[in-house]
């Protein structure tokens, strides 16, 4: 999110030095009238700050690029029939042993907390491209000094410092971060909430690991709605096929052996490499509904009703589209019209 310029008072030039396009920023008139709305039907807006990784943006302001391992870094992608391309954007990794680099964090967040006064900031974490802190040998030195065995460890020192950034800042708020298996060895405060990507198999450890952490499941193969589209160089997704909605709906979140308390709910991911205004509702809606029902329902049986199923997302489909939200059809029309008849059990 890059908030404009004069709503921003710590850093008054990074979203215009950051953002696409002037148009392309949330002002403070923008915020305050989504957070209205948000209010007025009991659902919270959390902000995501991703760092360490994925934030190159922050670098395009000169003041603070001195922050950032691989500004310049490009990772090259190989395109069958193609050969190989530049790629980009180019890489930015906040290097993670410099004060300056908290500093900024704390007035980031001062300024983000400021529109968001809501319980819960999520920090990100995912991601780093361990590469980037081992191209800076003043890193590496800071590891030797304070005995930091390896980059997992250096992510470890990363998240626990920043959240006690963000305590020092406002000790009722809660932090979360993404985890999948590659950063399950980093050690987490118990009160961090542990939002997961991974794929679903491996949920299971997150518990053994993390016992008392509460968790977000967002696992890539059932909340994933980028699987299935091209990347953005023409090639498959990474995430393999187009995750329907009755295949997001069978997603059990009690199968994996974390206990109800610990779960603290689920959220589908739409992220936007190959996504804009133009597509994101169609990409969301209805299948997103049919991953929150599995959610909010009582266990399911082994093999759900797809009747009531079809039935209750073609009827939510209607609702939006009478309030302009566009969304994707689940089935055709014979089917929309002759629901019992296309999905009842066949004998």
């Amino acid at each position: 999110m890059c908030i404009r310029d004069r709503y921003s008072p710590s850093y008054p030039s990074l979203a215009k030095d950051a953002a696409f396009s002037p148009s392309m920023v949330y002002t403070k008139r923008d915020i305050l009238e989504i957070t209205s709305q948000a209010k007025r039907y009991f659902i919270k807006i959390v902000p995501e700050i991703d760092t360490p990784s994925h934030t190159r943006a922050i670098g395009l302001h000169e003041p603070l690029r001195k922050l950032l391992t691989c500004f310049d870094t490009r990772r090259t992608v190989e395109i069958k029939g193609y050969g190989r391309v530049r790629g980009g954007p180019p890489e930015g990794v906040l290097d993670p042993t410099m004060n300056e680099t908290y500093a900024f964090m704390k007035n980031a967040l001062k300024d983000v907390f400021g529109y968001f006064n809501w319980d819960m900031v999520h920090l990100g974490g995912d991601e780093v491209l361990e590469e980037c802190w081992d191209s800076k040998k003043s890193i590496k030195k800071f590891m030797d000094d304070n005995g930091i065995r390896d980059y997992k460890e250096l992510l470890g020192y990363y998240i626990e410092r920043l959240r006690k950034v963000v305590k020092d800042i406002n000790p009722s708020k809660k932090t979360i971060q993404w985890i999948t298996p590659h950063e399950s060895k980093v050690k987490y405060g118990e009160d961090q909430i542990l939002q997961y990507w991974g794929n679903s198999k491996n949920l299971k450890d997150v518990y053994t690991r993390f016992p008392k952490n509460k968790v977000i499941m967002s696992p890539n193969d059932y909340a994933y709605l980028d699987c299935g589209y091209e990347s953005p160089y023409g090639r498959n997704c990474w995430c393999g096929e187009f995750k329907t909605w009755a295949h997001m709906y069978r997603f059990e979140p009690t199968d994996f052996g974390i206990p109800k308390e610990n779960i603290l709910g689920g959220e589908v991911c739409a992220w936007a490499e190959v996504m804009n205004n133009d597509n994101l509702e169609n990409k969301l809606w209805p299948r997103s509904a049919a991953y929150a029902a599995a959610f909010w329902e009582q266990r399911r049986p082994e093999v759900p009703d797809l009747v009531s199923l079809a039935t209750a997302l073609n009827s939510f489909s209607h609702i939006l589209k009478s309030r302009g939200i566009r969304t994707s059809p689940i089935t055709g029309e014979y089917c929309e019209r002759a629901t019992k008849e296309c999905f009842s059990k066949y004998p």
